[in-house]
């Protein structure tokens, strides 16, 4: 069962006794795959270029239930392609798209104890850039399309269930500032629509998927001739609400700004000590959920120092 201790905290039953515990899974999974991918780029003209790929996949999927010994066989041979372009209009103006297919293996079994089906998806983006004297400016809209994507079970959340068909389609925005010599601004926002059309589900949003989401940066680099000196960084990064159930509690997850900074100390060209601090005034936040009861916090502020040395 779902819940076989349930508990009503606001009428507790004192005395019962547990029924014994006992393994709702227990499986063994072997996959064998190899992999064959091609990708080449053409400069068709001096201001248009073409990108062309294609991957082939050969696999064998192998689920023994140890509870019951059925043992489930999937073996699939996908191809899946790639293709994008660029084209310069000027020297400061370009726009771009691509198009291609993905393929995922799924692991594990449902609460039927049956395999998933992989995970595949298409997907196509179309964009603008302007690279600007002391200002860089990237505008990308994109529809990505996939099934069969894992996610916890509505009926049994020890479980996960494959999703019909979900779609996530947006704008992202990119900008990079460069206000003096030594300082630079940079910020990204990025407004998504994700929506499944499985009607197993209480909800059409999809899992911890925020509409909206934002990230502002200012960097500061104070290097000599000799590329010693320090530079330090400091932003934050804003997270919109999101679904943190796909039930019928219409969990949501409130939205939340996480601040960081940095300092780093460049020795020499091969040597650089860094101080930084994540999680900057220690807000508190959800971070991530798949069900009511199962909700992950935000870690706390993380203060890490660390030494690089390269050749």
């Amino acid at each position: 069962a779902a819940n076989p201790y349930a508990i009503d905290v606001f009428a507790p039953v004192y005395g019962g006794q547990a029924l014994p515990l006992a393994p709702f899974t227990d499986n063994d999974e072997t996959r064998r795959s190899a992999t064959l991918y091609a990708q080449d780029m053409w400069d068709v003209t001096d201001r248009f270029t073409l990108t062309g790929g294609v991957r082939f996949d050969a696999y064998r999927q192998q689920i023994r239930n140890n509870r019951t010994g059925v043992v489930g066989r999937t073996v699939d041979e996908p191809v899946n392609f790639r293709l994008g372009g660029r084209y310069a209009l000027s020297d400061v103006f370009a726009v771009h798209a691509n198009w291609g297919e993905s393929f995922l293996l799924n692991s594990g079994t449902g609460r039927d104890n049956q395999g998933f089906s992989p995970e595949r998806g298409k997907g196509y983006e179309i964009g603008g850039t302007a690279a600007l004297p002391g200002v860089d400016v990237a505008v990308t809209y994109f529809d990505i399309a996939k099934r069969d994507i894992l996610t916890n079970d509505p009926v049994d959340p020890n479980f996960l269930a494959p999703v019909g068909k979900l779609s996530s389609k947006g704008i992202e925005f990119d900008a990079s500032v460069r206000l003096a010599k030594r300082w630079q601004v940079v910020a990204n926002y990025a407004w998504t629509r994700a929506r499944t059309d499985d009607s197993i589900f209480a909800t059409d949003r999809v899992l911890n998927v925020p509409e909206h989401a934002a990230t502002l940066f200012a960097i500061g680099r104070f290097l000599d001739d000799e590329g010693r000196g320090p530079s330090i960084s400091a932003g934050a990064s804003y997270i919109g609400k999101r679904a943190g159930a796909i039930d019928t509690s219409g969990l949501v997850l409130p939205d939340y700004v996480k601040a960081k900074a940095a300092v780093e100390y460049a020795v020499s060209r091969r040597l650089s000590v860094r101080a930084e601090a994540d999680n900057l005034f220690d807000a508190r936040f959800a971070q991530s959920s798949y069900s009511p009861v199962w909700i992950f916090p935000g870690a706390p502020r993380t203060v890490r120092l660390s030494v690089r040395l390269s050749q």
